[in-house]
């Protein structure tokens, strides 16, 4: 069945955009109701990004239109997804993810957790573009408590582009969202055929379909025909942790800056004039601090504000220094940012949210 999907999906030629071929709506009435009664509930909230975006040519696949279609559309291009689940769709946003905020997140978040308590739901699929993907699934994996997967996905290509890889990567994560052997997994990220950990994914190239992965965790499983294969048992990232954020109005603000050659203190101390309640820097190798940030820390810290050291290295593990000043560990900057985040909307005591990034 997902052979053919890959051979045959007319993405590109659909008239409207996301109209389907008269045969794939027939096939999509022919479910029985005795058939879907056991079918496990998915539930696709969806954020916008690349998969519902456009070009004017299809083979223009970087250049996209603001104008981005609903989550109705996604629902219509795709119907074998009905195949594999009793799917029902939610638009939270509709945004490039370029330009998803914290306060997105944060309701993206609470909806999660009410659609996870509800019985008949088994999982959720979000969609979201794939530049800031990891943040969000991220974000997702420390504010959601539930053994019932949540599975994010985008695409690289426009739907409206030769080739579109959002069709089989919405349908791979609804299969992954529907499949048994996800419960007790965590947030995981489906692109390419291929499951990554919420935890440990990043995007690793600027345009290739093969962007998502982590270069040294490796993935937990693929999609593989018709078939949902892990690797290894069910099992959550080292350290993980959990916030609760049923109460939280608005995250706080949480800046992060690069270290280069011959920087200046002042954008760190603009950071925090202009309202940041903690700064994460991603210094150069190990985390290397000068003399002056080292100093900019204990200043900082001294009046409550964390600074956290992190790596502009595309990856390895920063650890602890001799002055004590917090480390991400394998954690890159913009996903330290997010725990520090959700760390600020629930403690203020440094030794708190130290203790945090020690268990990563």
């Amino acid at each position: 069945m997902k052979t053919s999907i890959r051979a045959c999906l007319a993405w590109l030629a659909l008239t409207p955009m996301f109209a389907l071929p008269a045969a794939a709506q027939q096939a999509k009435g022919q479910s029985e109701p005795s058939a879907n009664a056991r079918k496990p509930g998915v539930v696709i909230l969806a954020t916008g990004g690349t998969i519902v975006s456009s070009t004017r040519s299809p083979t223009d696949m970087a250049n996209y239109s603001g104008a981005l279609a609903g989550v109705d559309s996604l629902l219509k291009a795709v119907p074998q997804i009905h195949d594999y689940a009793n799917v029902r769709a939610e638009q939270i946003v509709n945004v490039g993810s370029n330009v998803i905020t914290s306060e997105n997140i944060l309701n993206l978040a609470k909806r999660v957790n009410a659609l996870l308590a509800e019985p008949e739901v088994a999982g959720v699929v979000v969609t979201h573009g794939t530049d800031t993907m990891e943040e969000t699934a991220y974000f997702l994996s420390l504010a959601t408590r539930s053994s019932k997967p949540v599975v994010i996905t985008g695409s690289m290509r426009p739907a409206t582009s030769l080739s579109a890889d959002g069709p089989v990567n919405l349908l791979d994560a609804v299969m992954v969202a529907a499949d048994p052997g996800s419960r007790d997994r965590g947030v995981m990220v489906v692109m390419n055929d291929r499951i990554s950990a919420a935890r440990y994914v990043t995007k690793m190239n600027t345009l290739n379909v093969d962007t998502m992965g982590a270069l040294e965790q490796g993935y937990l499983g693929a999609i593989a025909g018709e078939r949902v294969i892990y690797y290894f048992e069910p099992a959550r990232a080292k350290g993980e942790l959990y916030f609760d954020v049923s109460a939280v109005t608005k995250l706080p603000q949480v800046e992060l800056v690069y270290r280069y050659q011959g920087q200046e203190m002042q954008l760190v101390r603009d950071a925090v004039a202009e309202g940041a309640r903690g700064v994460v820097i991603g210094f150069t190798g190990n985390g290397n601090a000068s003399a002056d940030h080292e100093a900019l820390i204990r200043e900082f810290g001294s009046k409550g504000i964390p600074v956290v050291r992190s790596s502009r290295a595309v990856s390895g593990i920063v650890t602890p220094k001799l002055s004590g000043s917090m480390a991400t560990g394998s954690l890159s900057a913009q996903k330290a940012r997010i725990l520090l985040m959700l760390a600020l909307s629930q403690t203020s005591d440094l030794g708190q949210i130290s203790e945090f990034f020690a268990q990563q």
